[in-house]
C-alpha cells in the first residue's frame, strides 16, 4: 500500500515538474494547464488516500506547490480561488500558517466573487487567533468577517469568536456552567 502511494506521488511529481508545454511559441517552459490538473488529481488522491498514519507530508507539500503553480501560471483558471483556498487549508493543517494566511488572502483579495470568500476572510482571523496567538489582528479580520458578511451565517461565528477572544478555558467553562446554572 506504501509502495503504491510513492509510485502514485512520484507520479505526479514527474507529470508537475518534468512534462512542460512545448506547443508554447513564447520560449516559456510554462506547464500547460492540463498537465498541472493532472498531476493535483494524482497528488490529492494520494494526500487524501485513507490512512492511519495521518497527513502525508511530502504529498501535502507537492499538492501545495502545485496548486500554487496553476494559479501563478494561470491566474484566470476557473479553479484558481478553489485552489488557493485549497493550499491553505492544508498549509494551515500542517502548522504552516503564515502560508495558510497567503493562500487564503490571495483567494480572498484576487477572487472577491469566490463562493469562499467569507471564509477565506474568517479563516485568516482563526489562524491569526489560534496558532499565531495575535489576538489584535484576530479581532480586526473578525470585524471585517461581520461587517462585509453580515448576513451569512460565517457573521455569527464570527461575532462569538470576538466574544470568546482571549478567553481561557477555564474561563470559557464557567460561564457555560453559569448559563446552564440561569437556564436551570
Amino acid at each position: 500500500m506504501y509502495f503504491k502511494k510513492l509510485i502514485v506521488l512520484f507520479c505526479g511529481l514527474f507529470l508537475l515538474f518534468a512534462c512542460a508545454d512545448k506547443s508554447k511559441n513564447d520560449g516559456s517552459n510554462k506547464r500547460s494547464e492540463a498537465t498541472y490538473i493532472q498531476s493535483i488529481d494524482s497528488l490529492e488522491k494520494v494526500l487524501y488516500a485513507k490512512t492511519d498514519k495521518g497527513i502525508d507530508r511530502s504529498a501535502a507539500l507537492a499538492t501545495i506547490g502545485a496548486y500554487a503553480g496553476i494559479v501563478k501560471d494561470y491566474p484566470s483558471t476557473k479553479l484558481a480561488a478553489e485552489y488557493l483556498f485549497k493550499a491553505g487549508e492544508i498549509s494551515s493543517s500542517l502548522n504552516y500558517s503564515t502560508e495558510a494566511i497567503g493562500y487564503f488572502k490571495a483567494a480572498y483579495d484576487n477572487y472577491p466573487d469566490f463562493n469562499k470568500a467569507s471564509y477565506c476572510l474568517f479563516l485568516q482571523a482563526f489562524i491569526y487567533e489560534n496558532q499565531l496567538h495575535q489576538l489584535g489582528e484576530a479581532a480586526h479580520l473578525y470585524n471585517e468577517v461581520i461587517k462585509k458578511f453580515p448576513n451569512e451565517k460565517i457573521a455569527q461565528d464570527a461575532q462569538a469568536c470576538l466574544n470568546n477572544l482571549g478567553k481561557t478555558d477555564e474561563e470559557l467553562i464557567k460561564e457555560f456552567d453559569a448559563k446552564n446554572k440561569k437556564s436551570s
